[in-house]
């Protein structure tokens, strides 16, 4: 009885086993949808590309979906990004071709959303933040190669909003300045290495008010 099962068995799996990769040069995107070439029959299966960087993925109904990863010509990884329904939805993350991380955040409904880190391609920590519905919101903080603190600030809906601060690569304080939605407002103030003050300006709603002070 088993040995009669076997051979059903197999003819069920081979049913139901996954599509052979087939290269993206063999598809053609209308209206949204992948389809084969010179038919209408919406692709579905896990798809690849040689041409120049190599890469792989897969694709449902017509559509991106899951995880897909474009590679160095050198093999190394360079970036992997996760689609839903052919939208970037998910955890993304590039890297420099030596294998180190470069960059690392999160999509949403194709656009970026969430905190992101990027980083030199020594493993030096050189930026992170956060985006909202694909625009910076929240913190900045950028740093310089030596790791200290380079220049922070806020964001709102993509515009400069509150006070931004810049540094000296030997920690000395180097710029305090202010925005509010985008423009300069308050007080200006702007530092020698040595931590001398050098100069003040005065803004109020994107202009100038009052004269310089030195």
């Amino acid at each position: 009885m088993i040995k009669k099962l076997l051979p059903l068995l197999l003819l069920i799996l081979i049913g139901c086993s996954e599509p052979e990769p087939i290269d993206s040069e063999m598809l053609v995107k209308r209206d949204g949808f992948y389809y084969k070439k010179n038919t209408n029959e919406v692709y579905s299966g896990p798809v690849f590309n040689n041409d120049g960087k190599n890469s792989k993925g897969y694709i449902k109904k017509g559509k991106l979906h899951g995880r897909m990863e474009v590679y160095h010509s050198n093999g190394q990884l360079e970036f992997e990004v996760t689609f839903n329904n052919g939208k970037r939805d998910g955890p993304s993350k590039s890297y420099y071709d030596n294998g180190q991380l470069e960059q690392e955040g999160t999509y949403k409904d194709d656009k970026e959303d969430g905190p992101f880190k990027s980083y030199n391609d020594n493993g030096q920590l050189r930026s992170e933040g956060n985006y909202k519905d694909g625009e910076l919101d929240g913190l900045l903080k950028l740093y310089h190669e030596n790791g200290q603190l380079e220049q922070y600030g806020l964001y709102k809906d993509g515009e400069f909003h509150g006070p931004f601060k810049f540094y000296y690569e030997n920690g000395q304080l180097g710029q305090e300045i202010t925005y509010k939605d985008g423009e300069p407002d308050g007080t200006w103030k702007y530092y020698y290495e040595n931590g001398q003050l050098e100069k003040e300006i005065t803004y109020k709603d994107g202009e100038k008010n009052g004269p310089s002070k030195s």
